[in-house]
């Protein structure tokens, strides 16, 4: 079994290894529920759906910095976006849906999905969506100040235009 642990604390498993557990590096209590290898096969097997998961067993504010750390670093690369928060039993199925899925939304074209965290309970994802809806909560802004040093002329520019 292939298992990467990078510096950012996410995990990265090698699928195409015949024995890989695509469960490892999550919380035992999720890990124990019938549907989890099969919900975490289907979004390891698609290209469309990527794990960016704290690791196993982070403290609530862990998570939570982890998580917007993580959104942060995913809308500077695909600026300009439209991006939005929620959860859902399996991203598989959300994505893909032939009624609802995002695969099929007339008017966005979403590209992808990224998985910030997975939990066995609702409460804790609740709280992690209020908390990036607060800090993301739809106006551009928050792009204003992605470096330490501040954002370049042209993203404040861009921020402003819209």
């Amino acid at each position: 079994m292939l298992t990467t642990f990078l510096g950012d604390g996410c995990i990265r498993q090698d699928p195409s290894e015949p024995q890989c557990d695509v469960t490892l590096g999550l919380d035992d209590n999720l890990r124990k529920l019938d549907r989890t290898f099969e919900c975490f096969s289907k979004i390891k097997g698609d290209p469309t759906l990527e794990l960016w998961l704290p690791k196993k067993s982070s403290l609530p504010g862990l998570v939570v910095k982890h998580t917007m750390e993580t959104v942060d670093k995913i809308l500077e690369k695909q600026w300009p976006a439209v991006f939005k928060f929620g959860f859902t039993h399996c991203p598989h199925f959300r994505f893909w849906n032939n009624k609802f899925g995002y695969a099929v939304d007339k008017h966005q074209k979403w590209q992808m999905m990224c998985v910030l965290f997975a939990s066995h309970e609702s409460t804790g994802p609740a709280f992690l969506e209020a908390s990036l809806i607060q800090k993301y909560k739809g106006n551009l802004h928050c792009f204003i100040n992605f470096s330490p040093f501040g954002c370049s002329p042209k993203l404040r520019t861009m921020a402003q235009s819209y």
